[in-house]
């Protein structure tokens, strides 16, 4: 499963690629088709393969999934490279006769096998700062987002749980599939059994294909985990929610699919 990621090309790369002496030298050789261009982080082919459904439209491989993924969202360093030169260079030579150049923010960390690599990759990006799983930011917390490492490390066990849950069952499984008992209607139903120990279903009803996140959360408002994040085909669906790692207590269960949003409360006893 590709889950929770980013991925973007920064304007100064797109432009080098096209304007730098290699790729002009080719444009003049008329090997155009040999220019550098971005590349997609999956091609279509791949998307197609994860996503492919059977006759009934069911998942070919249910548990191989695309969550979450930012394309295009620039992160905004709080620290902007230094080293855009000696990376110029280095991608040129690489292009150019294969060999290699320094390029490397501290080359001396390299050396003395420095790890985690000492650059400072915090950044101010509003929608990747909650992107990852339970609304932390991504990347490595524990050197760019001390303070929220301390919020993740007080409920990893939640995550881990919330990790090994999706691996196990997937995201999610379709319950009517066949085409003719389609909802009319976007429904989210109550938990059943509720109140539940320690698992529950929650079954909700998409009359069209859509983008679905179904999340829990405490009555503080915090999010616990997070259920379903990915498209989802139309139909009637059933998720499980595993409660076993949280204490008794009122929760909150929201989804969100297109513009519809439904929320309902249920009850862990133990």
């Amino acid at each position: 499963m590709l889950a929770n990621t980013s991925y973007v090309y920064e304007d100064w790369l797109i432009d080098w690629m096209r304007n730098n002496p290699y790729s002009q030298q080719l444009y003049q050789d008329r090997r155009d088709d040999e220019i550098p261009v971005p590349q997609p982080y999956l091609s279509d082919a791949t998307i197609a393969f994860m996503d492919s459904v059977d006759a009934g439209g069911n998942k070919v491989f249910p548990k191989m999934n695309i969550v979450n993924m930012h394309v295009g969202s620039n992160p905004h360093f709080v620290t902007p490279p230094t080293n855009l030169d000696s990376l110029k260079v280095f991608l040129r030579k690489k292009w150019d006769d294969n060999t290699d150049a320094g390029w490397a923010y501290k080359p001396e960390a390299g050396t003395n096998f420095t790890w985690p690599l000492p650059e400072d990759m915090s950044y101010t990006n509003d929608t990747l700062l909650t992107a990852a799983m339970g609304g932390f930011p991504l990347g490595d917390l524990y050197h760019w987002f001390p303070d929220k490492y301390k919020q993740w490390e007080a409920q990893r066990s939640v995550e881990w749980n919330n990790i090994n849950d999706i691996l196990d069952n997937g995201l999610g499984t379709p319950i009517a599939k066949d085409p003719a008992t389609l909802p009319v209607h976007f429904k989210l139903e109550q938990n059943y059994p509720n109140p539940f120990n320690p698992t529950t279903n929650i079954k909700f009803n998409l009359p069209r294909s859509s983008e679905v996140e179904l999340s829990v959360y405490n009555i503080l408002g915090q999010r616990v985990m997070t259920l379903v994040n990915q498209k989802m085909q139309a139909g009637y669906h059933q998720v499980s929610f595993d409660a076993s790692k949280l204490s008794s207590g009122m929760y909150i269960y929201r989804i969100r699919a297109g513009n519809f949003v439904s929320t309902k409360k249920m009850m862990l006893i133990k």
